[in-house]
């Protein structure tokens, strides 16, 4: 029931996105039509999966990531410009707008949610990203 207070979270796949590479053990769902861009992903067994599935990247507004796992087993290989974090649950990431990053699961499982700020509803992900 999608109203102007109540979005569903619809799958989508990891790969539909510019930068990302699908993977088996991530399940993305997105909400369209908010403020802000709205991706939660539901990770399983993080330490099967190939280390490099994102690619650096960089938006036009800033992104705030949160991890949420069930210990702090569940982490992630962060780089935020030229730096490399290794950061576990529950954390936040903050990404100001124009940095170049990426943010890939390594271990554990829990849930990643990404939040990217919009100028108005209608603006894409797509149209905020761009190759670093």
């Amino acid at each position: 029931m999608n109203s102007e207070y109540i979005h569903e979270l619809t799958p989508q796949a990891l790969n539909e996105i510019p930068f990302h590479s699908d993977v088996k053990w991530i399940e993305r769902l997105v909400a369209n039509n908010l403020p802000f861009h709205l991706a939660v992903h539901k990770i399983t067994a993080a330490e099967e999966m190939p280390l490099e599935y994102v690619e650096t990247h960089v938006h036009v507004s800033p992104e705030l990531n949160i991890i949420l796992g069930n210990n702090d087993t569940f982490q992630f290989k962060v780089n935020l410009g030229s730096e490399v974090y290794h950061v576990k649950s529950p954390s936040t990431i903050w990404i100001p707008a124009g940095m170049n990053h990426s943010v890939m699961a390594i271990s554990g499982s829990g849930y990643y949610i990404c939040l990217i700020l919009k100028e108005d509803k209608n603006v894409t992900y797509e149209s905020l990203t761009r190759k670093s």
